[in-house]
């Protein structure tokens, strides 16, 4: 359906991430229709500072985020200034952000707000918690290139946007939104019980023996026949271009490597295809799934996609549900 995001696809998960895959690509129209869909039975928050009115980068309009009378928002005091809907402060909680504490508040008049949410993970957590107070369904906007976004711990499903602010390219566009379904696609794999404060790395060896390593990958040489007989190494944070380097220079393959989420593999998808190439095998301890992926053919730069022949390709791309939510069909 290329059209609305329908209600009945999210109603399922209390708790949903909203990601882009660039700048401009929609992410903000995309919760701004969700938050229309809930008809104000819902909370809202955000990872950080979001929802200005200028775009830092580009320096232009940002999409406000609309909310809807009866919703609850978490967000920091002081951007409650700039508001345009009338809000009561519900609680201040103790989460502090640099525009000040964390406040719930409640709609009593539709109109804009910024939302600038806890900025842990654990703090996050703790405010959804709240939130679920007064509602089940939590919306959070964030950003997928926001490592803090991470804290997919918290989330049941995520919505993601794309569209030609990514790439002048459509294949381009659309093979990047494919890599990330991958990542969110993989399997899960059993999780280390509690990790020591000052480990990075850990490995079980074909004899199911546990290693725990600290942080530098030069150790890896030192058990590289141990890990390349079916042995998987667990990775404590974000996978990065240097881990894979450091595998592809080193030759060190046939072994399984785990993550706690898809958002740890910050790899390109060149640089995910080196674990094929080596044979290792990607796992998380966690899934998130994806609920859906939303279409912006329009780029602030100047070159836009035709909107249909956009829906088409991603729909044979893409195995997510796809949508456009400005269109309705």
């Amino acid at each position: 359906m290329n059209g609305y995001v329908v209600k009945t696809s999210l109603e399922a998960y209390p708790v949903i991430g909203f990601a882009g895959m660039a700048k401009n690509t929609g992410k903000t129209t995309t919760l701004n229709h969700v938050i229309q869909l809930f008809s104000g039975q819902v909370a809202l928050t955000s990872i950080g500072l979001d929802g200005e009115s200028i775009d830092q980068l580009t320096g232009l309009p940002k999409p406000a985020i609309d909310t809807v009378a009866g919703m609850v928002i978490a967000t920091a005091r002081s951007t409650l200034s700039a508001a345009t809907a009338t809000v009561t402060v519900l609680e201040e909680t103790p989460f502090q952000t640099a525009l000040g504490p964390v406040c719930i508040v409640r709609v009593r008049r539709a109109g804009t707000v910024c939302v600038a949410g806890p900025t842990t993970n654990r703090d996050l957590q703790s405010v959804i918690e709240h939130l679920q107070a007064y509602h089940p369904h939590v919306l959070i906007d964030g950003a997928l290139e926001r490592r803090t976004f991470a804290g997919i711990k918290s989330m049941s499903g995520m919505v993601l946007a794309t569209g030609a602010a990514v790439s002048p390219d459509m294949a381009e566009t659309i093979k990047k939104p494919a890599h990330v379904e991958r990542l969110f696609a993989l399997p899960t794999f059993s999780d280390l019980p509690r990790w020591p404060a000052e480990m990075r790395l850990a490995y079980h060896d074909a004899e199911g023996d546990l290693v725990w390593l600290k942080k530098d990958y030069r150790v890896l040489t030192t058990i590289k026949d141990r890990l390349i007989r079916g042995g998987t190494l667990y990775v404590r944070g974000a996978i990065t271009s240097r881990l894979t380097s450091f595998l592809r220079d080193h030759r060190l393959g046939g072994f399984n490597i785990v993550a706690e989420d898809a958002t740890k593999y910050t790899l390109s998808l060149q640089e995910f295809a080196v674990f094929d190439h080596l044979g290792v095998s990607a796992y998380v301890t966690r899934r998130c799934p994806l609920l859906a992926i939303t279409l912006n053919p329009w780029s602030p730069t100047g070159h836009h996609y035709e909107a249909a022949h956009f829906y088409t390709a991603a729909v044979t791309a893409l195995k997510t549900p796809v949508y456009n939510v400005l269109e309705r069909t």
